[in-house]
């Protein structure tokens, strides 16, 4: 699921686009599917932090980018029973007002 205000890809750096993927039957922590993914979303050069959170009560890694062509600004890795949900985000104001509305049911 992309949102968007018009069809550019999440890397254009389209300031309101976010991006959210549910990976089904994830055989891997959220650390290992980041490690082996963030280039998707990032260069390194551009990474300016991975914490470990907590989202809506599930543990989760929030990694912080460029917010550029380059880079996300930011992507979350959520685990939530044997899935994965991936939430990436471009930049802008409204991502913080957009992710407290997500809850687990």
């Amino acid at each position: 699921l992309w949102i968007a205000r018009n069809n550019g890809i999440l890397r254009n750096g389209e300031p309101l686009t976010i991006g959210i993927e549910v990976i089904t039957d994830a055989t891997a922590t959220a650390e290992t599917w980041l490690q082996q993914h963030k280039g998707k979303y990032s260069n390194e050069s551009e990474i300016k932090a991975i914490l470990k959170t907590t989202f809506a009560g599930k543990n989760a890694l929030e990694m912080t980018g460029g917010g550029n062509i380059a880079s996300v600004h930011k992507l979350y890795v959520i685990e939530a029973s044997n899935q994965l949900l991936i939430i990436a985000h471009a930049g802008g104001d409204e991502l913080n007002q957009i992710l407290s509305t997500f809850k687990f049911v």
